[in-house]
């Protein structure tokens, strides 16, 4: 059967699944598959024992990592584009990262970006932080949920 995971206790190794069928499954660690600890919205393949859920498998969910990735391939041509503001847009829109973490990373990307008035040394310093906040953004929008 295929569902959701509900939620997952570290303390007690102990969670819930919601099945497409409506109900609501307990499992124990024991019987997660994946590598990665249950987490919430996880959607699973499971195989019911009664009103426990055993042999639990996560499932990649394919076309979100496609949508993934394109967002990612957008947010390094908008970084390439337009700098610091690419590093604004990437990871408020893209990523939906609140203000408060956005502004540290845009002010270094600005500073460094400024020193593109410094001949020859200068523009390298442009070219490698930008490609750094490319690559930066491009995981930022790609990391695993």
């Amino acid at each position: 059967m295929k569902g959701r995971v509900l939620g997952y206790d570290s303390n007690t190794n102990e969670g819930a699944i919601r099945g497409t069928d409506g109900n609501r499954y307990s499992f124990l660690k024991e019987e997660w598959k994946g590598e990665e600890h249950p987490k919430a919205e996880v959607p699973v393949d499971f195989v019911v024992d009664g009103e426990t859920a055993v042999k639990i498998y996560p499932i990649r969910d394919h076309d979100v990592e496609e949508s993934k990735m394109i967002l990612g391939i957008v947010s390094l041509i908008i970084t390439f584009f337009l700098g610091f503001i690419g590093t604004l847009i990437s990871r408020m829109a893209i990523s939906k990262q609140p203000f408060s973490k956005v502004v540290v990373p845009v002010l270094i990307h600005f500073a460094l970006a400024s020193l593109i008035f410094i001949p020859a040394i200068g523009w390298v310093i442009y070219i490698l932080c930008t490609v750094y906040f490319m690559v930066k953004n491009y995981q930022l929008i790609n990391k695993p949920t």
